[in-house]
């Protein structure tokens, strides 16, 4: 029975790293601009829309990355047209995850990680090309 009790413990560890690691993997990405739809800011002609995303743990950080990233598309000759802030959510696997977890106990834990800590949320910006 200890034997058991032993191996739950660990399987229940290595969950509880993977999922740490896949959570760092897949969503803490660092705040910053990425391009929608474009390669690279060369010779790549994007047309009349651009759609750019900011991330942040505050609305307030990815507002200080869409600021220096619009003062550059400025000089290209984009003009921000809308935005839109989104909260970070945690993806259902990961809830589902730590429901499991739960009938080892370490599912709670995960579960309060999971109430007190949000991700990052995301500011979607589109620029549209001023006419010349």
């Amino acid at each position: 029975m200890d034997v058991l009790v032993g191996l739950a413990a660990v399987v229940g560890l290595a969950v509880v790293v993977l999922w740490f690691v896949l959570y760092r993997w897949n969503g803490g990405r660092g705040s910053g601009a990425v391009a929608a739809g474009a390669e690279a800011a060369g010779a790549e002609e994007w047309g009349d829309f651009l759609v750019r995303t900011y991330r942040g743990h505050q609305q307030s950080e990815a507002i200080a990355s869409y600021v220096k990233d619009a003062e550059t598309l400025a000089q290209r000759g984009y003009a921000p047209a809308g935005q839109s802030w989104g909260d970070g959510q945690w993806d259902g696997g990961y809830f589902l995850i730590a429901l499991i977890l739960s009938l080892f106990g370490i599912g709670l834990i995960l579960l309060a990680y999971m109430a007190i800590i949000r991700p990052d949320g995301t500011l979607c910006v589109t620029y549209r090309l001023r006419a010349a």
